[in-house]
């Protein structure tokens, strides 16, 4: 699975061509769905170090970005959802 800053920063950058796209009428659901599966499992996916679920740090060094970048990323991208 893909992830980390590198991943968030190509996603952000075509934020906006998904969005034009969807508004040009382009059927995205399932390329929107499988990032959004990308980016859940960035979330819950369990720490091979056993560190807890909250632990912030052991996070950033999994994937070198913060958990909240990562959920606000899937916010943006839910907004594109059904935008036909």
């Amino acid at each position: 699975m893909p992830g980390g800053s590198a991943y968030l920063d190509l996603l952000d950058g075509q934020f906006p061509d998904v969005a034009w796209l969807r508004q040009a009428g382009c059927d995205l659901d399932g390329a929107i769905a499988e990032i959004d599966a990308q980016l859940g499992w960035m979330i819950e996916s369990k720490d091979p170090s056993d560190a807890a679920a909250n632990d912030m740090a052991a996070y950033y060094s999994r994937f070198g970005v913060s958990r909240q970048t990562v959920e606000a990323a899937r916010v943006k991208l839910a907004g594109l959802r059904g935008q036909r």
